[in-house]
């Protein structure tokens, strides 16, 4: 239901509609967006829509960013965004999971640990740090919940892809 709450809220549903109407009709998938008003737009909505619909979305908008023999230029590059512009989570999320995971508080570690992340991505993010031995690293923390979050995003996509008339594109 949250997704298709998102889809409502980004206003794709309509749009997806008659995309899939010409897509079922034998016209090229890029073709298929021929009928839409404003590239531009539709691409922010969509780039918006997979990052607030979570990481298992964001991964599937990086992968249709590459497709740029089906998806029309002005959306690709909106949703290129999501290779490297993705919403971090917070440090103390970062703190516990590193925690969690190590069974030791995190300035047993670190001697220094930057709240911010100097990337994030849609399964982790990284965080600059010195080791108390002095030596500067980088360390991935992969999303908190990720799996129980890829499960659900997953069977959400199976759901729709039920909807979706797939064929072959030459």
């Amino acid at each position: 239901l949250r997704v298709l709450y998102l889809a409502r809220k980004y206003k794709l549903i309509g749009t997806f509609l008659r995309i899939r109407k010409n897509y079922k009709d034998g016209i090229h998938p890029k073709e298929a967006f021929r009928n839409v008003n404003n590239l531009d737009d539709l691409g922010k909505r969509l780039r918006n829509f997979f990052q607030e619909a979570g990481p298992t979305f964001i991964k599937f908008g990086q992968m249709l960013s590459l497709q740029v023999d089906i998806v029309p230029e002005a959306i690709y590059k909106e949703l290129e965004k999501l290779q490297d512009n993705v919403p971090s989570f917070s440090y103390e999320e970062a703190k516990k999971t590193i925690e969690y995971e190590l069974g030791k508080p995190l300035n047993s570690i670190f001697s220094e640990f930057s709240r911010e992340p100097i990337a994030a991505a849609s399964l982790a993010q990284v965080h600059k740090a010195k080791l108390n031995s002095g030596e500067e690293v980088a360390v991935k923390i992969i999303r908190p919940n990720i799996k129980q979050m890829i499960e659900k995003d997953l069977s959400v996509i199976k759901f729709i892809a039920r909807f979706i008339p797939l064929k072959k594109i030459n």
